[in-house]
């Protein structure tokens, strides 16, 4: 009988382990300091990538026009360069 509660005190610890390695930890606001990653500020970056589309429907389709290419392109490495990353290469998409 005791190797059933050493089981079962096993697969709750386990359980437990599980659930507590893979929550994922909280958002940061807008607010937070330059150095932490801030989902709020990330997606800002993304509304700006995506534009007007973006901030209303998400799972609409992207606009296949080389100026919008263009446009996306200019924007992630404008933004690249404002955060202090050079970017050493860059691709162009093939309409």
């Amino acid at each position: 009988m005791t190797r059933w509660w050493a089981a079962l005190i096993a697969l709750a610890g386990a359980v437990i382990l599980a659930i507590v390695a893979t929550t994922p930890p909280a958002p940061v606001s807008a607010d937070a300091p330059a150095t932490a990653f801030s989902a709020a500020r990330a997606m800002g970056d993304v509304y700006a990538v995506g534009g007007a589309l973006c901030a209303t429907a998400l799972l609409l389709p992207h606009v296949r026009a080389p100026a919008a290419i263009v446009a996306v392109e200019f924007e992630v490495v404008s933004k690249s360069y404002v955060n202090g990353v050079v970017p050493s290469e860059t691709f162009t998409l093939s309409t």
